[in-house]
């Protein structure tokens, strides 16, 4: 048996602010380099971005640049750059950031 419920508009409205919380999106776009593995370049959550990891990989060639660490590092923080783009963010909403090296040469 299905029965009618009627929120009030203050229970009404939490529960859409509930949904937008838990809502997931994914992000793609052409303007950074693709995910390397079977994930997204960035997932939303609510007002979270979660950006992946990425790497100097240039997205015109779908190589790594070459020029060394720093070079690579530019890149990355482009790619980055352009992931927060398409989802209306800049790097200045960024609250934390971690760095992986293999070879600090």
């Amino acid at each position: 048996m299905q029965r009618n419920v009627s929120f009030s508009p203050v229970v009404r409205q939490r529960l859409i602010m509930e949904e937008e919380i838990t809502r997931r999106l994914t992000v793609d776009t052409k303007n950074a380099a693709a995910a390397v593995g079977p994930y997204s370049q960035a997932v939303v959550i609510g007002k979270t971005v979660y950006v992946s990891g990425t790497m100097g990989i240039s997205p015109a060639t779908n190589s790594l640049v070459s020029g060394g660490t720093r070079k690579e590092a530019e890149m990355a923080l482009k790619n980055i750059s352009e992931v927060l783009k398409t989802v209306g963010c800049t790097t200045h909403n960024v609250v934390k950031v971690t760095v992986l090296l293999t070879d600090m040469q």
